[in-house]
């Protein structure tokens, strides 16, 4: 399927495509070269996480050993 093929298939379902912030690439790259165990995906996530000072909410047993990003499990919210 091309580019524009997923654009429209994704956009059909009432999700907001938005660009990925340079901050927020670079924050990756740092987590990245910090933590060997940050692969590209979790560095993307992070990363945003870092650039837009916020804490990234996930059930990832792999984010609250990454100390520079704050984290909440929603599994423990009230």
């Amino acid at each position: 399927m091309s580019k524009n093929g997923w654009i429209e298939k994704i956009t059909h379902r009432n999700t907001e495509l938005v660009l990925l912030a340079s901050d927020a690439v670079d924050a990756a790259i740092d987590l990245r070269e910090q933590h060997e165990t940050v692969n590209v995906f979790d560095g993307v996530h992070l990363g945003s996480a870092a650039a837009l000072d916020e804490p990234i909410v996930s059930t990832d047993t792999l984010f609250p050993e990454i100390s520079e990003v704050e984290h909440v499990d929603p599994r423990q919210l009230d």
